[in-house]
């Protein structure tokens, strides 16, 4: 074949619609990809991270592959219909969490709503956990039969020593507000118990769960 006609070739495979479809494509995948895993908390060592650099390569590429103005326009279009759908998303579960934990817990939705609010507000534990993070060690709490100024003073000391390993909150919550009333423990002791639980952990092989449960065999 003629060089002639192999750029010919070569020219009309690159401006193939396909090649704007993938960039596309990329860039709604990178957009969904990095909103879906916001709140991936049990993401552990290098996982997230990688995730996160795999969605930034993805919207990169597409964005490169569109090219100005296109791919700009499409990005940020993208992002703004994104982020409108994930918030009512979000709002929607928050409602719907709020409205179990005020079944469960037998306390008015509004005052669940100002204790979240207030929590995430005096806390920074509580930034990691984001607004349903919050709300579930409410709801765990109140679960508990725990009022609302027994869940203030227990949620942030319980929030910096799941945040640690992260593991499945209902179960952490609740073995540590076993160990409290073991040890008989107001509510407003539950930061001296936690630092308990983290010197243990510091200075054993276990991690806070673990040095829980053995506090509460030895308490039994």
């Amino acid at each position: 074949m003629p060089n002639s006609e192999i750029v010919d070739l070569a020219n009309s495979i690159e401006t193939l619609p396909w090649r704007e479809a993938l960039s596309v494509a990329g860039i709604i995948l990178g957009l969904v990809f990095w909103l879906a895993g916001k709140n991936r908390l049990e993401l552990k060592g290098y996982w997230r991270p990688a995730l996160e650099l795999l969605d930034a390569a993805l919207i990169i590429a597409g964005v490169v592959g569109l090219g100005w103005p296109f791919g700009p326009l499409l990005f940020f279009g993208m992002s703004l219909l994104l982020a409108i759908l994930y918030s009512l998303q979000l709002a929607l579960r928050y409602d719907d969490l709020l409205a179990h934990a005020a079944a469960v817990s037998g306390i008015e939705k509004p005052m669940l709503k100002s204790l979240v609010s207030s929590l995430q507000q005096d806390h920074r534990v509580f930034r990691p956990l984001g607004t349903l993070g919050t709300a579930r060690i409410v709801k765990f709490l109140g679960a508990r039969a725990r009022a609302v100024h027994e869940i203030e003073s227990m949620a942030p000391p319980i929030a910096m020593l799941w945040i640690r390993d992260r593991p499945e909150q209902e179960k952490f919550v609740e073995d540590f507000d076993r160990l409290m009333r073991l040890w008989n423990k107001p509510a407003r002791d539950a930061m001296q118990v936690a630092d308990t639980v983290a010197a243990t952990s510091r200075v054993s092989p276990m991690n806070n769960q673990e040095v829980i449960k053995a506090l509460i065999l030895v308490a039994e």
